[in-house]
């Protein structure tokens, strides 16, 4: 990992951080607006990615959508939506919008949408966005400064291909709430960490990579962590602070996260987009961005949850994120503090979520904020039962909507156990089964 940065980006960085700052729209507060970016994959005839020609064709249709890091990658982005005053279904219907736009125009190129967290197929190949700045250059240098041997295996399993690049085939669905600067910033941040095995747990839906079994439930995850921590062996036993994943510790300041975020401009040959570079470059599981609205140029501040995997449908998704976005309220009611649960033991509760989703153990702060340790099926089922609590004087139909899809989901991941208990490669027709299961159709 490199130490240090250019001097003129790094204060390019800190003005236009500065500025952002001062300019922030500071009416955020409650976590007011939610928002969804959904990321696919399209395939071909064949089930396997198609070429990016077609991909951006489909982007050039519309507005609707964006590229992502691989080549058939497509992402779509809802409005921002108060919750609270309008419901789930106005969210939910945006996602439905727009995944049926994009199912409309992928069916209009003989093509397929594949909603996953990573697709398991086997390939001999896998395209990165053919655009040199934005991607190839930049990718190239992470994969030049990540070390050799995390590059070979994952989960004791042999790579074809550097771990870097199968992040081009995997999806998220990830939840964006504005927040505020300051404290506000550094609880939803932190609380959010805290909470992130447990969603982990319930929403791991990546059992499969180059048509072999893993041996864990959601490897995308894992690939994160592995495939762009480019920190030294020294650095690594030294617990020393990298852009992806984890952090190493809960953030104590607003200053430490953005010395965290500045790292990243090493990778930036651009002074001009300093920021918002290394905001992107910041691959956290969770993490904050400025953003600044074209129609109004109002600035927003936005914490991402990024580690969600692609449900099956729109509906898991939904429910998940306001799963979180009640839970937040919840331990923001109760005055919750993390700072008395070991960052060690969130660490360790996250790579054992990744392994084998809601059947493994987690510590967690009982409600008198004392450190025991539960199994996760336990945990989830308390946390339904007070996210029903809570939406029963707010609105019924949302709390009813979220319990229902949270426990549906639960019963559809007991199909998933099966792939943490052996690693083997799969033939062909169940790889292509696995595949079909996940492919969105019009009437969905």
């Amino acid at each position: 990992m490199v130490d240090t940065y250019d001097c003129m980006t790094s204060n390019y960085f800190d003005r236009q951080l500065a500025a952002y700052q001062t300019t922030h729209n500071s009416s955020a507060s409650d976590y007011a607006l939610l928002g969804v970016e959904s990321e696919y994959l399209l395939l071909d005839q064949d089930l396997k990615p198609v070429e990016q020609l077609i991909r951006d064709d489909i982007i050039h249709s519309g507005s609707s959508f964006c590229r992502e890091l691989g080549a058939a990658q497509i992402e779509t982005t809802t409005r921002p939506f108060d919750i609270k005053r309008e419901g789930h279904w106005g969210l939910l219907e945006d996602i439905l919008r727009l995944e049926k736009e994009l199912i409309y125009q992928a069916t209009r190129r003989n093509c397929y949408v594949f909603r996953g967290g990573i697709y398991p197929g086997l390939l001999d190949n896998i395209a990165l966005t053919n655009d040199r700045p934005h991607y190839l250059d930049l990718y190239n240098s992470i994969e030049q400064s990540v070390k050799e041997c995390s590059q070979k295996a994952v989960n004791g399993i042999p790579l074809r291909h550097k771990s870097t690049r199968y992040l081009a085939l995997s999806q998220a669905s990830q939840l964006n709430i504005q927040v505020g600067q300051g404290q506000e910033m550094l609880d939803v941040l932190n609380t959010s960490y805290y909470l992130s095995p447990l969603f982990m747990a319930l929403s791991v839906n990546a059992p499969i990579i180059d048509g072999m079994i893993t041996g864990c439930m959601d490897v995308r995850n894992i690939l994160w962590q592995i495939g762009y921590d480019s920190r030294t062996l020294k650095e690594y036993y030294e617990n020393k602070q990298c852009g992806i994943g984890l952090p190493v510790q809960f953030y104590s300041s607003s200053d430490k996260y953005w010395e965290d975020v500045k790292t990243q401009i090493i990778y930036c040959n651009n002074e001009d987009t300093a920021l918002s570079t290394a905001q992107r470059l910041f691959r956290k599981a969770i993490r904050l961005k400025y953003c600044k609205s074209e129609a109004s140029h109002e600035v927003y501040l936005l914490m991402e949850n990024r580690y969600i995997s692609m449900q099956q449908s729109a509906y898991s998704d939904i429910a998940l994120h306001l799963a979180c976005y009640t839970m937040l309220m919840l331990l923001k009611e109760k005055e919750f503090s993390y700072c008395r649960f070991p960052f060690s033991y969130l660490q360790e509760n996250f790579r054992n979520a990744c392994l084998m989703g809601d059947k493994c153990d987690l510590f967690f702060l009982d409600d008198n904020q004392n450190l025991i340790k539960g199994s996760a099926s336990s945990l989830i089922d308390k946390m339904i039962m007070d996210i029903d609590y809570y939406w029963k004087s707010i609105s019924r139909e949302t709390g009813d909507f979220i319990v229902e899809h949270l426990i549906k989901m639960l019963s559809q991941k007991k199909r998933l156990h099966c792939f943490t208990d052996r690693q083997n490669p799969l033939d062909e027709d169940t790889i292509k089964r696995f595949i079909n299961k996940q492919i969105l159709h019009q009437c969905e």
